[in-house]
């Protein structure tokens, strides 16, 4: 079975690794996705009685957003760690390996292509047989535009920056689309977006995809879903699901070793 290389989201890895394994019809096996060595470092794990209540707040939000809510271990996150993508991001990335497959969601998508651009695979020993990028955004502050207008853009950068490790001018030159043409051209990518995302645009998805053909990579490959949201994009709808898993099963095949694809 292929290795899968995961890097998460905004929450923890256990919590998005279980929405693509337990499913009757799952994108991965449970075995096939390598449990990082820790998690991020502002996820803080905790049995208290107010993490516990955090976390069910949390659920009832999320149930009000008809998003699928969080399972497992309570936790709660220290926003003074936050980083977003930038230099302890990718230097996360690197600790958790190679495998054959390195798989980001979201914020992890963009922290998987930052890692693969900045490094200089020619002179590494391995590197995956592809990068699959789910929801990729072209920058964080692309994102944070999209999702709540350039009025309130800017405050929330400023937030970020005193609250957290995120640096604004980081979040910009390492941004996927800032990378774009320091992207290795023997790494296959394939990314998958979504029509309705409304978190990530899927125009951001596309301006990378186009940026990278454009530096003449000759192996770039994109799948975008009819139905899916941000947080469920392999759980969103049946056509969907299918759609998402002959498009993994397709990259499998063009790039895996025979022994992994039958």
């Amino acid at each position: 079975m292929p290795s899968v290389v995961f890097f998460q989201g905004a929450f923890a890895s256990a919590q998005q690794v279980q929405r693509l394994t337990t499913h009757p019809d799952p994108l991965f096996q449970p075995h096939e996705i390598v449990p990082p060595p820790h998690d991020l470092p502002e996820i803080i794990y905790s049995p208290s009685i107010p993490c516990r209540a955090l976390m069910w707040f949390a659920n009832a939000f999320l149930l009000l957003l008809g998003r699928p809510g969080l399972h497992g271990d309570p936790y709660y996150i220290d926003v003074r760690r936050v980083n977003l993508a930038q230099q302890s991001d990718i230097e996360q990335c690197r600790e958790r390996g190679v495998g054959d497959i390195a798989f980001g969601i979201s914020r992890g998508a963009a922290t998987t292509f930052a890692r693969w651009a900045v490094d200089d695979i020619e002179h590494e020993t391995e590197q995956p047989s592809f990068l699959l990028l789910e929801g990729c955004p072209a920058s964080i502050p692309h994102a944070i535009r999209f999702r709540y207008g350039d009025r309130v853009a800017s405050w929330i950068e400023w937030v970020l920056e005193h609250t957290t490790q995120y640096k604004a001018a980081d979040a910009r030159t390492l941004s996927p689309l800032a990378l774009a043409d320091r992207f290795p051209h023997t790494l296959p990518v394939a990314f998958v977006t979504a029509k309705h995302d409304t978190t990530v645009s899927p125009d951001d998805t596309h301006a990378i995809v186009a940026a990278l053909l454009a530096s003449g990579h000759p192996s770039v490959h994109v799948l975008e879903l009819q139905d899916a949201h941000h947080n469920n994009y392999f759980v969103g709808s049946e056509r969907d699901r299918h759609a998402y898993r002959a498009f993994v099963g397709n990259l499998k095949h063009l790039y895996l070793p025979k022994q992994f694809v039958g």
